[in-house]
């Protein structure tokens, strides 16, 4: 399996990170004292997120159960203070979902954290700053808008799409890089040794 930086700001990213997003914040408080309808709001901010990304790995039209094992892993994870700041909480859902498709499905991790575009897309969320990797997870795993990740995290749309189009720019180019280097020598359609 791949490895996926969550980007875990500190110090006084953290404490920025916080203050941007108000509602993360009380999320995470009110989980960690026990709150069982705050399970049900992390559900509803997140479970159509974990839903579709269980359906495209697991291969399943129907994995509610799934996600639902996804979320009270999360939720088990703030309880013991797993995360430093609540801004690293879809960082915390990505690795309870990862985690959760690598021991319930092994076939489907392996193929699913084993194609190539996968692996490039984890290099280049892995060059990227916390804050940008933050903008990545909410925009592309989440299906966040840009205004709600530019109200929630505080930052402007210009950061956010230049951070879009920085990783949509360094996919492509891995992508090509490593398409040229796994191509037949020649180029694209050249003779094999053995049928010159």
């Amino acid at each position: 399996m791949g490895s996926f930086s969550i980007g875990m700001p500190s110090g006084e990213q953290a404490a920025e990170s916080s203050s941007h997003d108000p509602g993360f914040a009380e999320l995470v408080r009110r989980i960690r004292i026990g709150d069982e309808s705050a399970i049900q709001d992390l559900r509803s901010i997140f479970g159509a997120g974990v839903e579709f990304c269980l359906r495209r790995r697991l291969g399943k039209p129907d994995v509610s159960s799934e996600a639902a094992a996804v979320i009270r892993a999360a939720a088990e994870s703030i309880r013991e203070r797993r995360i430093s700041s609540p801004a690293d909480l879809p960082g915390l859902i990505v690795v309870a979902m990862r985690s959760h498709i690598s021991s319930h499905a092994p076939a489907a991790a392996a193929t699913a954290t084993g194609s190539p575009a996968e692996g490039i897309a984890e290099e280049v969320i892995a060059e990227m700053s916390a804050v940008e990797q933050n903008i990545l997870r909410q925009y592309y795993l989440l299906g966040e808008s840009a205004e709600n990740i530019r109200s929630r995290l505080g930052v402007s749309l210009e950061v956010i799409h230049s951070a879009l189009a920085t990783a949509r720019s360094k996919f492509w180019r891995k992508s090509r890089k490593k398409q040229s280097a796994s191509a037949p020598e020649g180029g694209v359609g050249a003779n094999r040794p053995e049928e010159r």
